[in-house]
């Protein structure tokens, strides 16, 4: 994918990623255009611990992303921008993903149990048929979202369950912390 961001790719199997060790940044760590399909698989303990800007699964999307699961995610660290799937997200379609375990970030300003931050100036992107059950927490004042910590996309049939929490002068959402686009068919049961 680094060498060649624009194309489909797919993940042929299941994925423990305990025997990676812990990132200190996104495994896919440049912007990604293309389309990821997952075909139903998962990727297992995940577990990231980063400064960096973005940070996530994929750093950077403008793309598609289809059919993914993530079990047992960890993040932490001091990054700006965090969510399990991806960072940040241009004009992307996520379709179908899904996300299980925590994001605790000491010093970010978006957090998102799926995606970090979604950005289309006209609301082009959209998340159908996803959900997490993540707990989020960001204590320093931040947009956290169960689903999304900051959204300019369209949300379809869509949940969260996890927790979410945020430090004085935050922006909580069970589902979404700040949003800007529209959310049809979707819920948020988590704290």
């Amino acid at each position: 994918i680094a060498s060649n961001p624009a194309v489909f790719y797919a993940l042929a199997n299941d994925y423990d990623a305990s025997v990676d060790g812990t990132y200190s940044s996104a495994p896919i760590a440049n912007e990604f255009l293309g389309t990821f399909e997952g075909l139903g698989h998962r990727i297992s303990n995940l577990n990231i611990v980063s400064s960096d800007l973005w940070i996530g699964l994929f750093r950077e999307v403008s793309g598609t992303l289809r059919d993914i699961g993530l079990l047992k995610v960890s993040i932490g660290g001091s990054g700006a921008i965090a969510g399990s799937l991806l960072g940040e997200s241009d004009f992307t379609n996520i379709v179908g993903c899904y996300a299980t375990g925590s994001i605790s970030m000491d010093n970010a300003t978006v957090v998102g149990g799926l995606v970090g931050q979604s950005n289309s100036a006209d609301s082009d992107g959209q998340i159908i048929r996803s959900h997490t059950d993540v707990s989020v927490a960001a204590p320093i004042a931040a947009a956290a979202g169960g689903l999304v910590g900051e959204s300019s996309f369209n949300i379809l049939l869509s949940y969260a369950i996890g927790s979410v929490e945020v430090g004085d002068n935050g922006s909580a959402g069970g589902l979404i912390g700040d949003v800007g686009g529209s959310v049809s068919q979707s819920f948020a049961t988590g704290k």
